[in-house]
């Protein structure tokens, strides 16, 4: 919680000095007092010091998720490296040939996966080349939103994704997407023995199904 800082002292008007606004003076005092867990306030030098270092956290965990991203797109076989660069793949898997037909089902992929985890498509740089697309991740681009995992987790964006891709799969199916209170009325109201004995915030997943007679 933020605490009310005197602005009369002369310790917060050298910082004000430095930072010009009283919301960014006071989001790094008190940033600052948390992370050293005190009270006292920062000189200009420890508080100049403290963004220095919180804006260096930043970049590398732009830079480590950048390159999480990659690995994750090689691991999908949607792309490659090669050179210091990071292409779409394009070749045809059975004759290892070039295939327009391929490149672009991957670039679908790309697209695909961006929107899935949330991460919006601005974030990477598409180039053509002559036989392929260069992916240029823009990580200088990645908020502090796109850096929570939750973000990517299962949430509404997904979930229609999900549904969309179980409804071409099984056309036969009817899949239909449930309010979070629907589903838990809907898990609550299962036989005891059906359902594992935990609160429902704790459930990753379950299945109900209704036979239509």
């Amino acid at each position: 919680m933020a605490k009310c800082l005197n602005v009369n002292l002369p310790e917060y008007k050298a910082l004000k000095n430095v930072y010009q606004t009283d919301i960014n003076t006071a989001n790094i005092i008190n940033n600052w007092q948390s992370l050293n867990n005190v009270d006292t306030f920062p000189t200009v030098i420890e508080a100049q010091d403290f963004v220095s270092n919180q804006k260096l956290a930043f970049s590398l965990r732009q830079r480590q998720f950048s390159e999480a991203l990659l690995n994750n797109l090689r691991r999908e076989k949607i792309g490659h490296s090669y050179q210091g660069s990071f292409y779409i793949n394009n070749s045809n898997p059975t004759t290892r040939e070039y295939d327009e037909m391929f490149l672009s089902a991957n670039l679908k992929r790309l697209k695909r996966y961006l929107a899935i985890n949330n991460i919006p498509e601005n974030r990477v740089t598409i180039e053509r080349t002559a036989k392929t697309y260069r992916l240029v991740v823009n990580e200088d681009m990645f908020s502090a939103k796109d850096l929570i995992e939750s973000s990517r987790s299962w949430d509404t964006p997904r979930a229609r994704a999900v549904v969309m891709h179980l409804k071409r799969m099984f056309p036969q199916v009817n899949v239909q997407m449930l309010s979070v209170a629907k589903a838990k009325m809907i898990f609550e109201s299962l036989p005891a023995y059906k359902k594992a004995d935990v609160p429902f915030d704790q459930v990753k997943s379950f299945i109900w199904m209704v036979l239509l007679t």
